[in-house]
């Protein structure tokens, strides 16, 4: 049975405005269930659409302007071009099992906790990944595994039509494609620091290099930032020496993360994992289980301290 894809647009449309009024909404719509679960694999593309149709010099230009003023790393943006975009693109087509890892915990929140920029992201690009046949593995720490945990059952009382990626923690191996977003990695002598050095190293594992993987940061302390010199960041011990094939910097992960879920989206994959699962959403619900805003350290709806209709903006103009 084929997607009525104006259907799904108008109501994906309607449910995205009701999201945008009130954050912490929760919908169970039986209405909008009838008429998207019928999503099966032949309605899913075998190859993934291209990446042409997407202005990513302009996607790229919005979320690398270091809105967060975070020292020393305004000039390496320049570095972070579409071709890595459309790197990772074509090695996503040669994989079917992925793996997504992501959970920065926040040892001096209050409380302690998995921060809000990296999560959201991530299951959004997990789940279109997933609307488009492929396997994925999300991958978290056991300090953040509940708090996952508890995300994704509520993703999956709200939509249980929505497939759902397989929560494991480093004990299982990465797949040979592993995506980083906001994962700190260890520095030159093996630590793992916050942005404010806070030493969270044993709340992280190593892990073996995958056949090819992809970084998302924003600090520099990020796997994946290890591609980068940032000679002039502050504090200078703070910086990830690890290196991915590709990498992104933008002022907040999150952002990377969505626009990757954006130049890989289907016509159908594009309705649900916009407008269902924005950015609203997911970030409200992910608080509600536990997460904590990585600045500012505390249980609210917001991701490294910004206006929160700000950071819905910019999020909207990605989905553009």
């Amino acid at each position: 049975m084929s997607i009525n894809n104006d259907l799904i647009n108008s109501i994906a449309k309607m449910i995205h405005e009701k999201i945008s009024q009130d954050s912490t909404l929760i919908f169970q719509n039986q209405n909008l269930k009838q008429h998207l679960e019928s999503f099966d694999k032949n309605d899913v593309k075998t190859e993934l659409p291209s990446y042409n149709n997407i202005d990513l010099a302009g996607k790229l230009q919005l979320i690398q302007q270091n809105r967060m003023n975070r020292p020393g790393l305004g000039d390496e943006f320049v570095n972070s071009t579409p071709q890595q975009i459309k790197e990772f693109q074509e090695q996503l087509n040669k994989y079917q099992q992925i793996s997504i890892v992501t959970g920065f915990y926040i040892l001096d929140g209050k409380p302690p906790a998995p921060e809000t920029d990296g999560p959201s992201a991530s299951i959004n690009l997990a789940i279109n990944l997933l609307l488009q046949g492929k396997s994925v593995d999300l991958v978290v720490e056991d300090c953040c595994f509940e708090i996952f945990s508890r995300i994704l059952d509520q993703i999956h009382k709200d939509f249980d039509f929505i497939p759902l990626p397989t929560l494991v923690t480093p004990v299982k191996p990465l797949q040979d494609f592993t995506i980083f977003i906001e994962k700190v990695g260890q520095n030159s002598i093996g630590q793992c620091l916050s942005m404010r050095a806070k030493d969270v190293t044993k709340f992280n594992s190593v892990f073996a290099k995958p056949k090819y993987s992809f970084g998302v940061g924003d600090g520099g302390n990020e796997i994946g930032c290890g591609k980068f010199k940032f000679e002039n960041i502050k504090p200078k011990e703070i910086k990830c020496v690890i290196e991915t094939d590709n990498t992104i910097l933008c002022d907040i992960s999150n952002f990377g993360g969505l626009l990757l879920s954006r130049t890989i989206s289907s016509p159908q994959s594009y309705q649900i994992c916009r407008y269902l699962l924005s950015e609203a959403y997911l970030v409200s619900i992910g608080v509600s289980c536990g997460l904590i805003d990585g600045v500012t350290g505390l249980q609210q709806i917001s991701v490294d301290g910004m206006e929160f209709q700000k950071y819905k903006d910019i999020c909207n103009q990605i989905w553009e």
